[in-house]
């Protein structure tokens, strides 16, 4: 059996380890998707394992708090408008801070959304679409929607 506690950014993991993961609590299953709460890159992440269609292994990756998990129906079905709503905050990266902090006090209280906090554990979203923190605070009405489609 793995130790849990000493993987890293990059490791492999076979399905089996996941399932011991998952049934001992040492896992969390994310695939409903959702708002990640907890750490951004710069403070360590928050490790999630995903499932890396080119090589055909489930991987062990880094998200950040304040970024949107999107379920894998709902990811598969709308694949190309999250590619666009990504594709915005690469002109707002200035804005970052600013934008997220406004938008998340102004919605936090009547928002019905799904918040994962995240603590020091490992998350499971294989076959999902994560969308980043600034086009997150964009677009969270519309990530909402298209998360609960399914």
């Amino acid at each position: 059996m793995i130790d849990y506690n000493k993987l890293n950014k990059g490791d492999f993991l076979g399905f089996d380890d996941i399932e011991i993961g998952l049934k001992n609590g040492l896992i969390e299953d994310i695939t409903n998707g959702g708002l990640l709460i907890g750490n951004n890159h710069e403070k360590g992440g928050i490790k999630v394992i995903i499932y890396d269609e080119d090589i055909g292994k489930y991987l062990l990756t880094e998200f950040e708090g304040k970024e949107f998990v999107i379920n894998p129906e709902s990811s598969k079905k709308n694949l190309q408008r999250l590619l666009q709503i990504n594709k915005k905050s690469i002109q707002f990266y200035h804005e970052r801070n600013e934008i997220i902090n406004q938008h998340y006090s102004a919605n936090s209280k009547n928002q019905k959304k799904r918040i994962i906090n995240c603590e020091n554990k490992i998350y499971y979203a294989p076959y999902t679409f994560v969308v980043n923190v600034v086009s997150t605070a964009k677009c969270f009405d519309e990530l909402i929607r298209i998360n609960n489609q399914n």
